[in-house]
């Protein structure tokens, strides 16, 4: 972010689908998390919302939504 100098390398931890959920500091033993991924999914198991989200006071505020459609044919 701008004006936000990078605290450290990156680490990711990934969910069983192998997306995103959490970024954090390597090496930080308390894993403090920078950013936070949580997914909705379509009846097929395909994500169609990602929230990300930053720490704020007591928990998570959502910084950003990303949608997508996805079109089946059959």
């Amino acid at each position: 972010m701008y004006g936000d100098p990078a605290p450290c390398p990156l680490e990711r931890k990934y969910d069983d689908k192998q997306r995103v959920t959490h970024m954090f500091c390597q090496g930080d033993p308390d894993e403090r998390i920078l950013w936070k991924y949580t997914y909705d999914d379509d009846r097929f198991g395909n994500w169609i919302r990602q929230l990300s989200s930053v720490p704020e006071a007591a928990g998570f505020r959502v910084q950003l939504i990303i949608y997508r459609t996805i079109t089946y044919f059959d």
